[in-house]
């Protein structure tokens, strides 16, 4: 292994979200198994949005400017990712629903609005992070999906190919990594059916 470290990441041309709430609509749900964070390893699920009210040149192509968010894969009543989903919907979550078992991956397809805001890095770049979701208002016109809709479920395997490279490697640990047990399992469980909206 070298210890020699480039900044082979980061595109030049890269730009962020503008800052601001947007249309959007899920195209990206991709279950990232266990990984490790500030308070210990958790399930995660990665989720991603086009704003196709932001185009970007991507490949010679107009696309939409893509953004997401990161969250630990539970429906705790205190839980991110539970706050996200109700604001989306416009309902708090009934005992029942939880019980029963939420299918986010029904999230892929929705519109919604988002609220980015930049923050900067400690290296001093500037990032796009989602700091709120919401519903779209009645009668509000939504542009149809641009990107193609990906899930990506670890029990099955399938999606793994349709995430962007970046996103695989984090699901699909370097080879000399930890052994991919720790990463296997139950969260993808919930990555199936729907949502109630």
């Amino acid at each position: 292994m070298s210890l020699t470290v480039t900044d082979t990441g980061s595109r030049g041309d890269f730009q962020p979200a503008p800052q601001g709430t947007h249309i959007a609509i899920c195209y990206l749900m991709a279950d990232l198994g266990v990984q490790d964070g500030p308070y210990g390893p958790k399930p995660q699920v990665y989720i991603g949005w086009e704003l196709p009210g932001c185009p970007i040149e991507r490949d010679g192509k107009s696309m939409p400017q893509m953004v997401g968010g990161f969250y630990t894969l539970s429906m705790h009543e205190k839980a991110n990712l539970r706050h996200m989903l109700e604001a989306w919907r416009g309902r708090p979550f009934t005992d029942a629903e939880v019980a029963q078992g939420v299918k986010i991956a029904s999230v892929v397809g929705k519109a919604c609005l988002v609220t980015v805001m930049h923050k900067t890095t400690q290296a001093g770049k500037i990032r796009a992070k989602i700091t709120g979701v919401t519903g779209v208002p009645a009668g509000m016109p939504v542009p149809a999906m641009t990107n193609k809709a990906v899930i990506y479920d670890r029990d099955t395997g399938r999606g793994l190919s349709d995430l962007p490279e970046w996103l695989q490697k984090i699901v699909r640990p370097e080879p000399s990594s930890a052994p991919d047990a720790v990463h296997g399992g139950s969260a993808a469980a919930a990555l199936d059916d729907d949502i109630p909206f």
